[in-house]
């Protein structure tokens, strides 16, 4: 997939969280100066402040925990704005690996959105295959919905949906450009090609797309196979829907064959001195006898496996060597 991918929505909760103020300089590493206190709304806390669409909750109550942020699509293109990194292509110590590395942290909600402003979808064709089943996916709730455009000068925008409103996995599909622009005032705009596709992911969904994204390339390549993984349009073609042909339209806007799945129950990455002690627990004796019996082949050898990290481990060893800075008793050699 070639066009940029977004992240549209993103609410996380710190557990142990000494405040919200703490939370604002840690995670999103803004002012919390700029946070109006009283402003915004997050469900489940009694205080908010908010800055512009990002809201911080604290004060929980009922079943909510710690600290929590929740930011709309305008809170995050507001968090960019500020200088904020997202993403982890974006730049290093984005707010996605920050929620990845930490075990103190739940991702609740994470939206991605992919906009084709080239003319590859086609809403009607799109609604089409929606109302003739012509989808492959585990989700089984599809349905597709028409209102008015903006202006109300008679125009219908159409969005598709795949997967239930109550699903903690859902896709959106609908015509952005009706949305956004005003026919009366902007013709062109109206006219022009703007089709975006939304994922929507809950729970531990939420938490299974943050790690992809630590651990892909690139966001549109994950966003990519993860689309491939769970939806597709397809050509009738076949008796076995397995074995149907992909839309040609599909295909061509996706841009790949490689599919990836989001893991209802993710392995949340431990810190480092979590993973050190499984490792000398579990694979210490095997590792000692390597040691011995290749002697110097062993560290070459291992050394060769550098290139095998991800970027999730590597941040996770950015992050340890960082906190070893200054104090005495452990040591790291390349």
């Amino acid at each position: 997939m070639k066009s940029p991918v977004l992240i549209d929505w993103l609410t996380f909760t710190v557990l142990d969280a000494e405040g919200p103020d703490a939370v604002i300089k840690d995670y999103l590493k803004m002012d919390p100066g700029l946070f109006a206190p009283g402003a915004g709304y997050v469900r489940g806390y009694y205080q908010c402040k908010a800055y512009g669409n990002i809201s911080v909750g604290h004060g929980p109550f009922g079943f909510a925990k710690g600290v929590c942020v929740s930011m709309s699509g305008q809170g995050c293109r507001q968090f960019e704005q500020t200088g904020g990194v997202l993403l982890p292509e974006q730049g290093k110590d984005s707010l996605v690996e920050r929620l990845h590395i930490s075990e103190n942290v739940n991702v609740t909600r994470i939206d991605l959105a992919a906009d084709d402003m080239a003319g590859k979808l086609d809403m009607a064709l799109i609604a089409a295959k929606v109302h003739s089943a012509e989808v492959r996916s585990r989700l089984t709730t599809y349905s597709v919905t028409s209102s008015k455009a903006r202006g109300f000068a008679g125009a219908i925008a159409t969005t598709a949906y795949v997967g239930a409103k109550s699903s903690d996995l859902r896709f959106r599909i609908y015509d952005k450009a009706k949305e956004h622009y005003d026919p009366l005032k902007d013709k062109e705009g109206f006219n022009n090609p703007w089709v975006r596709v939304e994922m929507v992911c809950k729970g531990d969904y939420a938490e299974s797309v943050v790690g992809h994204l630590c651990n892909d390339e690139t966001a549109a390549g994950c966003f990519g196979r993860l689309i491939r993984g769970h939806l597709d349009f397809i050509e009738k073609d076949d008796k076995n829907i397995s074995r149907c042909t992909v839309s040609a339209f599909w295909q061509e806007f996706l841009e790949t064959l490689e599919k990836a799945l989001i893991h209802s129950r993710p392995e949340k990455p431990g810190q480092f001195a979590q993973k050190r002690e499984w490792f000398f627990a579990q694979l210490g004796a095997v590792a000692a006898m390597l040691m011995d019996g290749m002697g110097p082949q062993f560290w070459t050898e291992l050394r060769k496996s550098r290139k095998r990290m991800t970027r999730q481990q590597e941040t996770l060893l950015a992050s340890w060597l960082s906190s070893q800075c200054g104090q005495q008793g452990e040591t790291y050699t390349g």
